[in-house]
């Protein structure tokens, strides 16, 4: 086992506790002493932990894509689900849409939702082709109910959605079926 001298404490330790930088190499002060000196000068600077939750907060406010997708896969991994999707999978189902929403068509805002149409709660897998967008009503009627039980689409509205689920990653039979279920209303 390798071994490197710490430029700060002068111990002798095991390349992995120190940090890794480009091309293999490695920092010259092990993780303890860097985390020490991190903790020391956040501990005695009220403004550093201030300025630190602040750039916190403004890059949650400015990639809140990438805040969400990440919440629905820690949410559903803690489900035991299959949690594969990132935000531009969202952005991609939301232009595949038109910014509109899935089920009723209505034009999205920057408030929209990301509905399962299988939900999570019936063992609906977090990937891209079980999420689509809806607004905060549609989805908020849907709750956990199949969508067999709960969305009467025009033939229209249906083909689209098979399509893109179909087309889509992580597409499965289950999915298909599902959807396959929904009784279209008949078109005047």
């Amino acid at each position: 086992m390798s071994k490197q001298t710490c430029t700060v404490c002068g111990a002798s330790k095991a390349l992995s506790l120190f940090a890794k930088l480009g091309s293999g190499r490695r920092r010259r002060q092990c993780k303890a002493c860097i985390n020490a000196r991190a903790r020391e000068r956040y501990a005695h600077s009220s403004s550093a932990r201030e300025s630190a939750k602040d750039n916190a907060r403004r890059w949650k406010l400015n990639n809140r894509f990438v805040c969400n997708a990440r919440a629905r896969n820690r949410i559903a991994r803690r489900m035991g689900l299959v949690a594969d999707h990132g935000p531009r999978d969202i952005l991609a189902a939301v232009y595949h849409w038109s910014g509109r929403c899935a089920y009723c068509s209505e034009l999205l805002g920057r408030d929209y939702t990301v509905d399962h149409v299988i939900p999570s709660t019936a063992g609906g897998d977090t990937v891209p082709a079980n999420l689509v967008p809806a607004c905060r009503q549609c989805n908020s009627s849907k709750g956990a109910l199949p969508l067999s039980e709960w969305w009467r689409p025009t033939r229209a509205q249906l083909d689209t959605l098979t399509n893109y689920v179909a087309d889509a990653r992580g597409a499965s039979a289950e999915l298909l079926h599902e959807i396959a279920k929904c009784r279209p209303t008949q078109e005047k």
